[in-house]
């Protein structure tokens, strides 16, 4: 195998690093899959740099280490379709070779995803969204364009945060209902499709009750600000 230094480095990021010696190690592993597929002619030096630059271009992403076990792979029939070389290194042999190979990786990958349990994503609570929300405000010392705000709004209003009267939330509800309009026409002026206007329209209310929220919440929170 190549040697072990450099074995499950990226070609990627020793041309990155060390560009004068991915060239010596790309010849290296040349000559060691002559050997492994017992090709006895040698590959000129018009074939190697072929070879060379599409191997950068193509399987950068690869480590020499592997594409000696491809061919490893191939020479020992472990892959779908053993690729024959026809005594001749070439550009054809490696790309339908590394093809193969690319085949049995992705295939292995699925089966140990088929064996992993299923990865289940924790639903936040009102509580989490509330303290996320806090955090962000802390942190970045402003409110956010996007967030759960009917989630947050409901919560802090179970805990008796918000405790505005009906004739206040009526107010901040026009407020909000005049904002979201006037966002909602400056976005149709843009649009011809019909479904598309019809959909902008059609979600204009849950549009200004999630404002409607936001106004809410940030009421209540802006003396975080500094």
């Amino acid at each position: 195998m190549i040697e072990s230094v450099v074995g499950h480095e990226l070609i990627d990021a020793i041309y990155k690093s060390r560009p004068a010696t991915v060239q010596e190690l790309f010849r290296k592993l040349i000559g060691k899959c002559l050997v492994i597929a017992s090709i006895k002619n040698e590959v000129d030096e018009s074939t190697m740099g072929v070879l060379y630059e599409y191997t950068l271009k193509n399987y950068s992403m690869y480590t020499f280490q592997e594409i000696e076990k491809a061919i490893t792979y191939n020479e020992s029939g472990m892959l779908d379709e053993r690729v024959e070389h026809f005594h001749s290194f070439s550009l054809n042999y490696l790309s339908r070779v590394m093809g193969n190979w690319l085949v049995l990786k992705n295939r292995t990958r699925q089966r140990i995803a088929a064996l992993l349990p299923p990865v289940t994503v924790k639903e936040p609570t009102p509580d989490d969204l509330y303290q996320g929300l806090l955090n962000f405000i802390n942190l970045n010392n402003s409110f956010p364009e996007v967030w759960a705000w009917s989630k947050v709004y409901q919560y802090m209003e179970e805990c008796l945060m918000i405790s505005e009267s009906n004739d206040e939330k009526r107010a901040i509800y026009e407020i909000a209902k005049a904002k979201e309009n006037q966002k909602a026409e400056f976005e149709l002026l843009s649009v011809t499709d019909f479904i598309q206007r019809a959909a902008i329209t059609d979600s204009l209310e849950d549009r200004i009750k999630v404002e409607c929220r936001k106004q809410l919440v940030t009421k209540h929170l802006k003396h975080l600000l500094k």
